[in-house]
C-alpha cells in the first residue's frame, strides 16, 4: 500500500472513529437525561449501543495515528473497526426488519425514521473502508504477512 492511501484511511479513519464516540456518547448522555442538545428524537436513549458504538469508535481511533504516518500497523485495526461496525449496523437492520415484520403481521404502525439508528447511518459511511480493507488483503499476498495467514 502507498503512503498516500494509508493517509485517506487514517483520516477516514479518525471521522468514523469520532463520529461512533460522540454518537456513544450522546446515547449515554441521553439516557442520562443530560442531553445536551434536542436530539431525543435522532438519538435514542441507549446505553447499551452507546458503549458498543464507543469500542467501534475506539477502534478505529487506535489505527489512525499508524495510518496518518503511513504505516500499514493500523491496517488490522481498521480492519477490526470495520468488523465491529459491520456487525453492529447488520443488527440494527434486522431489527428494524423485525419490527417491520411485527408492525405488518399485526396491523400497528411502523415508522422508518425511528427505526434509522446511528449506527446503521455510521455502518453505511463505514463501507469505503471495508473495500480498502478488502483491497489490503487482496493486495498483501506474501508470505508470512498478516492477512494471507488468514487466507489460508
Amino acid at each position: 500500500m502507498d503512503k498516500w492511501s494509508l493517509k485517506i484511511a487514517g483520516s477516514y479513519a479518525l471521522a468514523l472513529g469520532a463520529l461512533y464516540v460522540a454518537c456513544g456518547l450522546l446515547e449515554i448522555l441521553s439516557r442520562m437525561g443530560v442531553s445536551p442538545f434536542k436530539i431525543d428524537r435522532f438519538i435514542p436513549a441507549d446505553p447499551f449501543s452507546g458503549f458498543a458504538s464507543i469500542v467501534v469508535g475506539a477502534t478505529y481511533l487506535y489505527s489512525v495515528r499508524a495510518l496518518l504516518t503511513g504505516r500499514e500497523e493500523g491496517l488490522p485495526f481498521l480492519l477490526g473497526g470495520v468488523v465491529l461496525s459491520t456487525i453492529l449496523g447488520v443488527t440494527f437492520i434486522l431489527v428494524a426488519g423485525a419490527h417491520w415484520l411485527d408492525s405488518w403481521l399485526e396491523g400497528g404502525e411502523f415508522s422508518l425514521a425511528e427505526e434509522l439508528r446511528p449506527e446503521i447511518w455510521l455502518f453505511a459511511s463505514s463501507l469505503p473502508v471495508a473495500y480498502f480493507t478488502l483491497q489490503w488483503i487482496r493486495a498483501s499476498g506474501r508470505p508470512g504477512s498478516f492477512p494471507s495467514r488468514w487466507l489460508k
